[in-house]
């Protein structure tokens, strides 16, 4: 897989979509699946999608920029997915960290963020998706995990002349099992280009998140990832990127 982060090909058989995923990231560290095949599993819904998908314009402030921007809002939870018995549940809410050396930008220190508010924790897409997720990584891994999940929607804001950065660390990893990065909604933007490498920085695909719905999954600890600033399309309109991280750690 060089140059770009290939369409997961499958076949009209949508039962299939998981176990294809599963492939291809234990054999390319990565996979990029337009949204509308995710559209086509059993959790998603319309109704479902958009309660979900609203829930980025209450998103609040990130003030724990090291490079001191004002251009992030998120949130944070966690969970802890069974797969014993297919449970999701909330954890208890705490501040998140990371250490230094896997986040050199906003490592080291505790950030409290507002947590996932609780028709999103509820949502039937939301907790469908991370379940689903959850069984490709097992797929992946060929035996069954339970499966720590830390939840980061972002909005970035890009303003006229001042970009917007989603990955202001720059080239990282986020410390966990896999992750993925799904697109929610673009407007009024252009950039936001989104590059898999391997631990040696040597790029392995690249793709730009166009479509909400569209999603990278990633073997965390064998890629980085990283994605390009993003700029105003047309001046005197609001501009910004959502998207949702999550990231899967294995107990």
């Amino acid at each position: 897989m060089n140059g770009s982060l290939n369409n997961l090909v499958i076949t009209n058989d949508k039962n299939l979509l998981k176990n294809e995923a599963s492939i291809q990231i234990k054999t390319n560290g990565a996979v990029f699946i337009e949204g509308e095949k995710l559209r086509e599993q059993e959790f998603f819904s319309k109704g479902s999608w958009n309660e979900f998908s609203s829930s980025w314009n209450a998103l609040t402030i990130d003030k724990y920029m090291g490079d001191n921007g004002k251009y992030r809002f998120r949130r944070f939870s966690e969970f802890c997915y069974s797969s014993e018995n297919g449970d999701l549940s909330l954890l208890p809410h705490k501040p998140y960290s990371q250490p230094s050396y896997i986040n050199s930008l906003n490592g080291g220190i505790e950030r409290h963020f507002d947590p996932l508010e609780d028709y999103v924790v509820k949502n039937e897409f939301f907790t469908g998706y991370l379940k689903w997720c959850a069984e490709v990584f097992n797929q992946t891994e060929k035996r069954q995990h339970n499966w720590n999940i830390k939840i980061h929607p972002y909005r970035i804001f890009a303003q006229e002349g001042v970009a917007g950065l989603p990955t202001p660390e720059g080239i990282h990893r986020d410390g966990v099992s896999y992750i993925t990065i799904m697109m929610v909604q673009r407007n009024n933007i252009v950039g936001g280009e989104s590059t898999i490498y391997d631990n040696e920085k040597n790029e392995i695909g690249t793709v730009t998140l166009n479509q909400p719905l569209d999603v990278i999954m990633a073997d965390d600890e064998i890629t980085m990832h990283g994605t390009t600033a993003i700029q105003v399309d047309v001046s005197g309109k609001e501009a910004y990127r959502d998207v949702l991280v999550a990231a899967f750690t294995k107990e």
